[in-house]
């Protein structure tokens, strides 16, 4: 498992974690006011870890371009709803360097 994956992974579970805990905490106080607050925070919770996931993942994962040979990053746009046909075939966006839109096979490095 490389850094970024263990970082990622490290980040899913605090995630999994934090709204697992807005869950019971709900679950124990839904019938009082505080309960509606909990909801309102959990779901913050939740939009905020997404968006956070979303930008992790794009600032550390790079993707090799085999028209020019260089290493870019996605776009969010890409990241976000870019086609993806997983591990061996790669996620479809423009090189930032040559500006070909092909699939990509994410770089893997080694620490």
């Amino acid at each position: 498992m490389t850094k970024q994956e263990k970082i990622k992974f490290a980040y899913l579970i605090s995630y999994t974690v934090t709204i697992i805990v807005g869950i019971v905490l709900f679950a124990l106080f839904k019938h009082t006011e505080a309960g509606q607050y909990i909801l309102i925070v959990d779901i913050v919770f939740a939009a905020l870890g997404i968006v956070g996931f979303i930008i992790l993942h794009n600032r550390i994962t790079k993707y090799h371009c085999h028209h020019c040979g260089n290493d870019f990053k996605a776009s969010i746009k890409d990241t976000v709803i870019g086609e993806d046909k997983g591990v061996n075939v790669g996620k479809k966006s423009v090189c930032a360097v040559c500006n070909e839109k092909d699939y990509y096979k994410a770089v893997r490095e080694k620490f």
